[in-house]
């Protein structure tokens, strides 16, 4: 048995959920903002297919003696970075995320860290990476998960990444060669 938690915005679920973890003993009134999340637990199968795709390539290595750093456009919930920052001791992550309001849910409710390995920058995801291309800072992987918060539009990426004149020429010169 697990209970999910999701994030609802204007009547809308975000498609954003993680796991959290039941304790032994529940106390009255129930509160499960208190209980604990399983950060190891993926719980979407679009999250797994994220990470699949990053092990299998070999971008992100199983291997702890190899570090690795992510760069995620988009936080939601932080499903793939807490699982990256809790599952692994190699991988250096850095969530850019547009909405200060949506960062501090995640750490609200979804258990969002920030540390020496986990970083959210609160700034527009495609100005951040014209940034890095300027100053030639690089990444293993990238992770594109902007989405817009209009139900009745494509969910992600939202529209400055559709450009691919412009952005996917960005986000190429972004990545390292994994050897």
């Amino acid at each position: 048995m697990f209970i999910e938690r999701k994030m609802v915005l204007d009547d809308w679920i975000k498609a954003t959920s993680i796991a959290v973890m039941i304790p032994d003993r529940i106390i009255e009134p129930i509160d499960t903002t208190k209980w604990p999340i399983d950060y190891s637990d993926p719980r979407s199968i679009y999250l797994y297919s994220i990470l699949s795709a990053a092990y299998a390539t070999g971008v992100i290595s199983t291997n702890e003696t190899i570090p690795g750093d992510v760069l995620i456009i988009g936080l939601g919930g932080g499903s793939s970075n807490n699982y990256f920052r809790h599952a692994t001791e190699n991988i250096n992550v850095t969530v850019v995320e547009i909405d200060k309001f949506i960062v501090n849910l995640a750490k609200k409710y979804f258990g969002l860290i920030e540390d020496d390995r986990q970083r959210c920058i609160v700034e527009d995801g495609a100005k951040f990476i014209k940034k890095c291309s300027e100053t030639g800072q690089k990444f293993d992987l990238i992770i594109l998960d902007a989405s817009t918060s209009d139900k009745h539009q494509i969910m992600c990426p939202c529209e400055p990444f559709m450009d691919p004149s412009v952005f996917l020429y960005q986000i190429s010169y972004q990545l390292e060669k994994t050897p």
